[in-house]
C-alpha cells in the first residue's frame, strides 16, 4: 500500500514459498574387490532445481580417491590393503543433505595351487604327452600356464598346462612350468633327462 496524501494504491504480490527438494544419489550397490584390483565407479549425484552441489565422500578403502565429475562422483584407484568399509556419499544443496552408504569388500587374492610334477626321463623320439596340469585357484580365476626350458620339440598349452610333441634333442633339462591367475604366479621345477636311443648290438 502507498498513500501521497491525495490517495492511496494497492498492490498485490504473489509470494510462493516452496519445499526445497533434497539432492538425489543413486543407488550404489555393495562393491568387491581384490587388493591391486583396478576400480572406477561412477555414482550419480542431481539436483532437479539445479542448486550448486557440494559433495563428499568418506571411509574409502585405502588406495581409492574420489573426484566430482558432474553429474557424477568417480571413484578410482586400486585398493592396497585388504578390509571392509563402510562408504558414505553426501551431497549438500544448501538446504538439506542427502546420504547414502554402502559396504566395500576388499580381499587378497589366493595363490593358484600347482601340484608337484615327477621327473621325466626320454629318448629322443619319443612322443611325448603329459596330459593337462590338475592346477587349481580357490577364487575361481581363470588360469593360465608357461613354461621354460622345455627339451627340444615340445609345448605347452597356455590354457591347459598340456606338455606335448615329438622329443628331438638329448640333454637334460631343469624344466620350470607356472601358472598364473592374472594377480599371482606360482612355479615348480623338475628335471627332465633326455637320451639317445642305442640301437640294438648283434653278436655271434
Amino acid at each position: 500500500t502507498a498513500e501521497d496524501g491525495y490517495g492511496i494504491s494497492n498492490a498485490t504480490i504473489d509470494w510462493v514459498i516452496s519445499r526445497n527438494q533434497a539432492p538425489t544419489i543413486a543407488q550404489v550397490t555393495n562393491q568387491t574387490h581384490r587388493v591391486t584390483d583396478l576400480v572406477d565407479l561412477s555414482v550419480q549425484v542431481t539436483d532437479v532445481e539445479g542448486d550448486e552441489l557440494f559433495l563428499s565422500v568418506s571411509s574409502l578403502p585405502a588406495g581409492l580417491t574420489w573426484q566430482s565429475n558432474p553429474p557424477d562422483i568417480r571413484i578410482t584407484g586400486s585398493p592396497t590393503q585388504a578390509g571392509t568399509k563402510t562408504v558414505t556419499i553426501s551431497a549438500y544443496d544448501g538446504f538439506d543433505t542427502t546420504f547414502r552408504s554402502f559396504t566395500w569388500q576388499v580381499t587378497n587374492n589366493q595363490k593358484p595351487n600347482l601340484p608337484s610334477i615327477a621327473s621325466q626321463s626320454n629318448r629322443v623320439g619319443d612322443q611325448v604327452d603329459l596330459g593337462s596340469i590338475s592346477a587349481s585357484d580357490a577364487d575361481g580365476d581363470p588360469l593360465t600356464f608357461s613354461a621354460t626350458n622345455l627339451p627340444a620339440g615340445l609345448n605347452i598349452d597356455v590354457n591347459s598346462g598340456r606338455i606335448a610333441g615329438e622329443l628331438q634333442q638329448e640333454g637334460s633339462f631343469s624344466v620350470t612350468v607356472s601358472v598364473s591367475d592374472g594377480y599371482d604366479q606360482v612355479s615348480t621345477s623338475f628335471n627332465w633327462n633326455v637320451i639317445l636311443n642305442q640301437a640294438p648290438i648283434i653278436t655271434g
